[in-house]
């Protein structure tokens, strides 16, 4: 595992950090630190598999679904907030298409994702993270349906 570098003063700085260090895994940036996030679980994984499938098949494009692997930066709006999340799925807009070459991020800088996903795991505190924080930092972010 790649060792991360303690503070971050900025979102920019951590995605120049990030870009030159390869690192391992999903961090979300949180007051200024990586914090490793955990694999996902199985189940999921397989649900956001099944609405990638659902959607593809009702004619979405396969290049602008993305399950897991996208980065959105969100505004902090309370302590301890992340500055960026991985949606369990994402839809992007075309325009993404070539936002996103070099990296998969979308930053506040671009036009929001058409949708984001979360698939929330059982307990009141992945609960309260997924339908309160999140929700609170998508909506802030303009992205118009999560």
């Amino acid at each position: 595992m790649t060792q991360a570098r303690a503070t971050f003063a900025s979102f920019e700085e951590y995605l120049t950090y990030s870009d030159e260090a390869s690192l391992d895994g999903r961090y979300e940036l949180i007051d200024g630190e990586l914090v490793e996030l955990p694999p996902e679980s199985r189940l999921d994984s397989t649900i956001a598999v099944r609405i990638l499938l659902t959607l593809i098949a009702a004619g979405v494009p396969v290049d602008v679904v993305h399950p897991g692997k996208c980065e959105i930066q969100v505004p902090v709006l309370q302590p301890k907030d992340a500055a960026n999340r991985y949606p369990d799925l994402v839809v992007l807009r075309p325009e993404h298409l070539a936002l996103t070459r070099r990296r998969l991020t979308i930053t506040l800088e671009m036009p929001p994702p058409r949708l984001v996903v979360e698939v929330v795991s059982p307990g009141k505190t992945n609960r309260d993270r997924d339908d309160g924080r999140k929700r609170a930092q998508y909506a802030a972010a303009g992205i118009p349906e999560y």
